[in-house]
């Protein structure tokens, strides 16, 4: 809540300070960010891995609860809580810092004066999420998008390993 009133307080700011001269307004939609982006689906590939492990972790316990005292067990279920707590405010803090490289570069590289959050906008601005995007994941691997949705062909097929070797 607190952040939706800074983002509106923001929006009006940039609103009043347009009319005074042209100012340049991008929008960035983040939930296609974080669709769209290799490098926050690997930052949510390792949330969710922590948070299996966490889960696996309270699982066990769980099995050992009746060879426990009630404060023990619930001691360390507490521990495995605040651990969990820890590492996803680490993976909101690496998003949000993420997010704000990839936008600060836009920023530079378009001239803009400033981005904004689609949802917090009524209308205009001009959508850079794609440039966003493009930012966040400069540098990471390059995958191509046709093998990543074909599965591979069967290792069996004793004609197309002729074929594909060239014998």
């Amino acid at each position: 809540m607190k952040k939706l009133l800074a983002l509106l307080a923001i929006v009006a700011l940039v609103v009043l300070v347009g009319g005074c001269g042209s100012s340049k307004l991008g929008t960035v939609d983040t939930e296609r960010v974080m669709q769209g982006s290799a490098k926050v689906k690997q930052i949510q590939e390792t949330m969710m891995t922590k948070q299996n492990e966490a889960r696996k972790k309270m699982d066990e316990l769980t099995q050992q609860k009746g060879k426990m005292k009630d404060d023990e067990f619930q001691a360390k279920q507490k521990a495995i809580y605040e651990d969990f707590k820890i590492v996803q405010t680490e993976a909101d803090k690496s998003f949000q810092n993420t997010m704000k490289t990839g936008m600060d570069k836009v920023i530079k590289d378009r001239g803009l004066d400033a981005i904004v959050y689609k949802d917090a906008v009524a209308g205009g601005g001009v959508d850079v999420t794609d440039d966003v995007i493009k930012a966040l994941d400069d540098g990471m691997p390059k995958t191509d998008p046709v093998k990543a949705a074909t599965p591979a062909a069967p290792a069996t097929s004793s004609s197309a390993a002729p074929s594909a070797s060239g014998k």
